[in-house]
């Protein structure tokens, strides 16, 4: 993929509040999350969209609200197989995926990050 494809994939993270709130973008494919049945009257829906240098072996997610700081963290941590762009003809590999999360509501006024480490 050229640069300005790779571009083409958002790389962000979503709070869904309601059915109008899903985005209509190129490259996000989440008509299988709008087909669940959320109470959105109750839950919010956390979707994040990233871009993972190489391939992923294993993940672990955590969800948790942060005292200090007054806000919900999503965050995504990888372990990676990283190519050598010098010695390997595949360094562009890499794996685009989507991490999503059903959670109790979530107000609009309350900040949600997403962070992702690998």
């Amino acid at each position: 993929m050229t640069a300005e494809e790779k571009r083409q994939y958002p790389l962000r993270g979503f709070v869904i509040n309601s059915y109008e709130d899903f985005p209509n973008e190129e490259n996000l494919e989440m008509k299988d999350l709008q087909l669940l049945d959320i109470d959105f009257s109750k839950y919010t829906l956390l979707v994040q969209y990233k871009r993972i240098p190489g391939i992923i072996k294993s993940h672990h997610y955590c969800w948790m609200f942060d005292n200090g700081m007054e806000r919900y963290e999503f965050q995504a941590s990888f372990n990676i197989v990283r190519f050598d762009a010098d010695n390997d003809p595949n360094e562009d590999l890499f794996t685009y995926y989507r991490a999503a999360i059903i959670v109790n509501k979530i107000m609009p006024d309350k900040e949600v990050v997403f962070t992702t480490s690998y």
